[in-house]
């Protein structure tokens, strides 16, 4: 098996207006893929660099040029995405999977992948060694820099900010981490690791896609937990809107463990939503800041309800 540690560099609009929205919102536009393939032994076989020019993203936004180095004219001669993509296929080769420093790395190639209609099933397993490292080394609750890591494991540090050398430098951290046996528990260290960063007892992300929000909100899968206390079957009731994509509940199990769900559902791009639950113990003080946003809830409801019932006795007394 081989290690394929890579990284990117993205560009992004100058404006939300300008921002691609279909089929995904894209935030940032890929210029740059550096990678690195390591053996089982840790050891680096071989490397990849690969700038890309951007076909919807051209001119450079100038906080990611100042944080890259990266101007507009250093991706005239790039390779297009499609291309790139290609070299990279290649480098990753049979029998590897890809690691990242930190989640959003792979979010952004998904993305990018499908903005450009490319499909992603050819795409190995991914781990995120940031993860790895907060739970393992670090022992944190929080999610540490690659730096911060480089430094604390004393290795020498290559100028950031550079996808091969982030790439490089994430390789180094790499060496002093169990892989193999991480690997094999890796789903379940992503929920402990989840919980310990938002300090929930239980987070669900939903397996399948809902219709639109609506549904999520009135899906039995979502709205009934497992107590992690004595392992009774529990029910949420109670859903208000938060804002954006956020929702409250509240519920309790069989044996009245109560609890706050925080409900947090992604934007409609037209093919259904995902949907993850962060389940707390409902203590006086969330009990409190739940009652609170329910009231300020409800009340907006009310008005809501009684404007529209204004505009219909309007709409009924015009000639």
């Amino acid at each position: 098996m081989h290690y394929i540690i890579f990284d990117m560099e993205w560009n992004q609009a100058f404006s939300a207006e300008k921002m691609v929205k279909h089929p995904v919102v894209l935030r940032g536009e890929i210029i740059q893929i550096g990678a690195v393939k390591l053996n089982e032994q840790k050891e680096v076989t071989d490397t990849c660099n690969l700038i890309i020019k951007p076909k919807f993203y051209k001119k450079m936004h100038w906080s990611v040029s100042k944080l890259t180095h990266i101007k507009t004219a250093d991706l005239k001669n790039g390779s297009s995405f499609a291309e790139a993509i290609l070299m990279f296929q290649k480098f990753i080769g049979d029998d590897s999977v890809l690691c990242t420093w930190g989640p959003d790395d792979m979010g952004m190639l998904w993305d990018n992948l499908r903005v450009h209609g490319i499909s992603a099933e050819w795409l190995p397993k991914s781990y995120d060694l940031q993860m790895i490292y907060d739970m393992e080394i670090a022992k944190i609750n929080r999610q540490a820099a690659l730096e911060e890591a480089m430094e604390f494991l004393n290795e020498e540090i290559l100028p950031s900010h550079d996808a091969l050398n982030d790439a490089l430098n994430t390789a180094r951290v790499c060496r002093y981490l169990n892989l193999p046996e991480v690997f094999e528990n890796y789903e379940q260290r992503e929920k402990e690791y989840e919980c310990r960063l938002t300090g929930a007892d239980e987070v669900y992300h939903s397996e399948q896609k809902y219709e639109n929000r609506d549904k999520a909100l009135e899906n039995e899968e979502l709205l009934s937990f497992i107590c992690p206390k004595c392992g009774e079957k529990g029910k949420l009731s109670g859903v208000i809107y938060q804002n954006e994509n956020k929702y409250l509940a509240v519920g309790t199990c069989a044996n009245k463990h109560g609890y706050m769900a925080r409900l947090r559902i992604s934007k409609d791009h037209g093919d259904g939503v995902y949907a993850v639950r962060y389940l707390y113990e409902l203590t006086e003080e969330r009990n409190e800041y739940y009652l609170a946003k329910k009231k300020r809830y409800d009340e907006k409801q009310k008005k809501f309800t009684e404007h529209l019932l204004a505009l219909k006795k309007q709409q009924r007394k015009a000639p």
